[in-house]
């Protein structure tokens, strides 16, 4: 009926924020778009710049959450300013959402293959020194050097899937 998913799913996604875990809610909400359906004729009279304040008021909502973004991490920040820069340059909250999510994806990819060339290098054998103790002394001790903890797969399944989605929505032209 027009309504894009990203409103749905944040439909959805505050109903169970709000405690709606049964199904009920995205029940309720269902029935209310389709209520909506019916009044839209008198929404139509209201000038669509009268809900400029409203969208005002929620970016605010939105952007008071960026304090706690953690932006002493490349992997986090960089992918959160092209979310939030992105969303006004590309006129749209799907796009910035997916530049974000793909930009995140392949900044995670990349420092995982450093991760990984960084971990082979520090646990590459090295041959143990040789005794420097003489006859009748006994050995200093040796200490063993700890191999680092090897790096951990960052992306999940279902993120690596949307990330592709929003690449194939990118790439694919949609005119033949």
């Amino acid at each position: 009926l027009g309504t894009s998913t990203v409103t749905t799913f944040v439909e959805s996604g505050t109903g169970v924020a709000e405690g709606g875990k049964t199904g009920f809610a995205s029940v309720i909400t269902s029935l209310l778009f389709v209520i909506s359906i019916l009044i839209l004729p008198i929404f139509r009279v209201i000038p669509s710049a009268a809900a400029a304040c409203g969208l005002v008021y929620v970016g605010v909502l939105m952007m008071s959450t960026v304090k706690n973004v953690d932006f002493s991490d490349v992997r986090i920040a960089v992918p959160a300013f092209l979310t939030i820069a992105g969303m006004p340059f590309f006129y749209s909250i799907t796009d910035g959402i997916g530049i974000g999510l793909v930009s995140y994806v392949l900044i995670n990819i990349i420092c995982y293959v450093i991760d990984l060339i960084i971990y082979a290098v520090k646990t590459k054998k090295v041959a143990p020194a040789a005794s420097t103790a003489g006859e009748g002394e006994e050995p200093a001790e040796t200490v063993e050097p700890v191999a680092p903890e090897k790096p951990k797969w960052p992306i999940t399944v279902v993120t690596g899937i949307i990330a592709a989605l929003f690449l194939v929505m990118y790439l694919v032209p949609l005119s033949v």
